[in-house]
Formats: structure tokens, sequence, C-alpha cells
């Protein structure tokens, strides 16, 4: 699994266009989130259960740092060349939204198998983005 953390101001995306057959079905309204960290997530082939825990205390763990407690899961197959099947991805997905709302953090999850505008703002400090490889 791939993550890129980012700390955002905002971020904006609106579904366009379905990218996948399985692309979930959802409104094609613009969802904007405020003070967030975004976790664009990459789901390679080997991740299973245990790679989700580990990606969750990562997520957390940057959470705390930057005093933070909301954040959006943002599908972003870009990250890796050996993406797990998308139904599987898919689930994985749901699964860490899951476990971070348990957290007690605000959890938003953009949706999956869609070609979306994205307008973002990160922020400017030297935590702002990080890559994390589970």
């Amino acid at each position: 699994m791939r993550i890129l953390l980012s700390h955002v101001d905002f971020i904006e995306y609106k579904p366009v266009k379905k990218e996948i057959e399985s692309a979930e079905n959802v409104d094609q309204k613009v969802r904007r989130v405020e003070e967030a960290v975004v976790a664009f997530v990459a789901v390679e082939k080997e991740d299973g259960e245990g790679k989700v825990e580990t990606a969750i205390n990562e997520i957390l763990k940057s959470l705390e740092n930057l005093g933070v407690r909301r954040v959006v899961i943002y599908p972003f197959a870009h990250l890796s060349n050996e993406l797990k099947k998308p139904s599987e991805a898919l689930e994985v997905l749901k699964r860490m939204e899951v476990l971070l709302k348990q957290k007690g953090v605000e959890t938003y999850r953009a949706p999956f198998g869609w070609c979306k505008n994205l307008h973002i703002k990160v922020k400017e400090h030297h935590l702002a983005e990080q890559l994390k490889v589970v």
C-alpha cells in the first residue's frame, strides 16, 4: 500500500466520468472538505488486513502530529503499478474508512473508479506532504 498524506486547507473534488465499469454509483456533485489530511491511497496486490491496520496507525500518527481530526481517503492508483483488483481495492478502502471512524476521526472517502476534477490547497510546512509505503 502506498499513501501520500497531504495536510490541506481544503480539497474539492467532483466525479466527472467513470473510469472503470465497477465504479461506485455516486451523484456527480462537488464535495469540499476543509482543514484535513488527504490520504491519497493506492491499494496494492499484496495488501491485506495487516497492512490496513499499519496504514491506519500511520495515518493516526500523522493526524496527531498535525493536530487534525479530519481525513479524506482518496483512491489514487497513480502511486503504484502493482494494484489490487478494483473490487478488492474498494473493500480495503471501505475498511480503512470504517476503522478511522471507529477511532473517532471525521472521515470522508472520495468515490472509487471515477475520473474526478480535483482542486486542492496544500499547507506550507515541512510535514504537509509525506509518502508512506506500508
